[in-house]
């Protein structure tokens, strides 16, 4: 089983204790991609974490990091046009990682 929780073959149940695993929710770059994600949406126009409206912090912690990016891959891959291995960069994540966040499969 990957990161990307890629288990067919071992049943739902190993997917779900993926998303309960505690690292998948504690990554170093995790604020710096809410930050992100929350000017990307307009939500708020903010540099810091910190600064960020508590609503916001909170609904973002209920997702895995992993989750996070989705959002931030299909924008600069449709808008920005870049290429898979330009994300694999940006985002620090493996070819295959990234194909699955933007066809979902």
């Amino acid at each position: 089983m990957d990161r990307m929780g890629d288990c067919r073959e071992e049943g739902i149940t190993k997917r779900a204790k993926l998303l309960f695993a505690p690292d998948v929710y504690d990554h170093p770059r995790r604020e710096e991609r809410i930050v992100q994600l929350a000017n990307l949406f307009g939500i708020a126009p903010v540099r810091e974490y910190r600064r960020l409206p508590e609503g916001f912090k909170e609904m973002c912690s209920a997702y895995p990091y992993f989750m996070l990016l989705r959002p931030l891959v299909l924008y600069d891959r449709q808008r920005k046009e870049l290429s898979y291995p330009q994300l694999c960069v940006k985002y620090e994540l493996t070819e295959r990682q990234v194909r699955y966040l933007v066809t979902g499969k």
